[in-house]
């Protein structure tokens, strides 16, 4: 991730909100995932009661951080492989 990571704010009040339940529709995943994305990977969350919230900004942010992350990983990926002229044994093949 670059040096200067930009923090956004979870602010449920004036942002447009998405729930678990919004997300898990959106994105075509189950519960599992999308809470692994907020436990694990940096989505930000509220949690009202029981209910976990994000809003629109905060998810777009992540998406396009968490695809700029694969697309590295993806050139790194293809660097090692020109460099080796082959796959390296512990990755899975595509």
């Amino acid at each position: 991730m670059d040096a200067v990571e930009i923090m956004m704010e979870v602010n449920i009040v004036q942002d447009q909100k998405l729930s678990v339940q919004d997300i898990m529709r959106l994105c075509d995943v189950c519960r599992a995932t999308v809470t692994r994305w907020m436990d694990h990977n940096g989505l930000k969350f509220v949690r009202v009661g029981k209910t976990r919230y994000t809003t629109v900004p905060v998810f777009e942010e992540w998406t396009k951080r968490e695809s700029a992350e694969k697309m590295a990983e993806a050139e790194t990926l293809r660097q090692q492989e020109k460099q080796w002229g082959r796959r390296p044994e512990h990755l899975p093949k595509p």
